[in-house]
């Protein structure tokens, strides 16, 4: 009686099991092979498709890009440029944050000197206003102090929740 042998594996065909080692293997090798083989052709794996934009859809994102950038210009709304705030004399939020730095600046000089004299705030002249992460204001207001009239320059954030007074200095003559 002949003994049963077991059919040597072919690695071309599908019938190796996963207890035959060499079987298994020999597929490792073949399929490290052809991998090896796919990725210096320049093949990638099918599950991670490689994206490469065409010359249609690179002029499009360039004239995306380029429609937003003018749009931008034209209103003067880019981030972190300072644009001029129009009728300075009529805005009660430039008014009331030209009060805020007077009244701050008080503040603070009563905390260091005794005998500083008071500011009194009469208006703001000009403003500017810078968006960043927050909201800058460059304000130059005329204050009464002891008689006479003065100018000073003062740079005020505005959160949403908060004011805060950066610097408060003399207009330079």
């Amino acid at each position: 009686m002949m003994s049963k042998r077991k059919p040597v594996p072919n690695h071309r065909e599908k019938r190796c099991t996963l207890d035959d080692e060499r079987c298994t293997k020999r597929l490792r090798r073949t399929w490290k092979t052809k991998l090896a083989n796919n990725l210096e052709k320049g093949v990638e794996d099918k599950k991670k498709p490689k994206f490469s934009p065409n010359i249609e859809e690179k002029r499009m994102a360039l004239l995306l890009v380029l429609a937003c950038v003018l749009c931008g210009v034209s209103y003067g709304e880019l981030v972190g440029e300072k644009s001029e705030i129009a009728n300075v004399n009529m805005n009660k939020e430039v008014q009331d944050l030209g009060q805020f730095a007077v009244e701050e600046r008080n503040q603070s000089m009563k905390e260091i000197a005794f005998a500083k004299p008071e500011l009194t705030f009469v208006e703001v002249l000009e403003a500017q206003k810078q968006v960043v992460s927050v909201t800058k204001y460059y304000l130059k207001i005329s204050t009464n102090k002891s008689g006479g009239s003065k100018t000073y320059d003062s740079v005020v954030v505005v959160k949403p929740s908060s004011k805060q007074l950066l610097n408060f200095t003399a207009s330079p003559p």
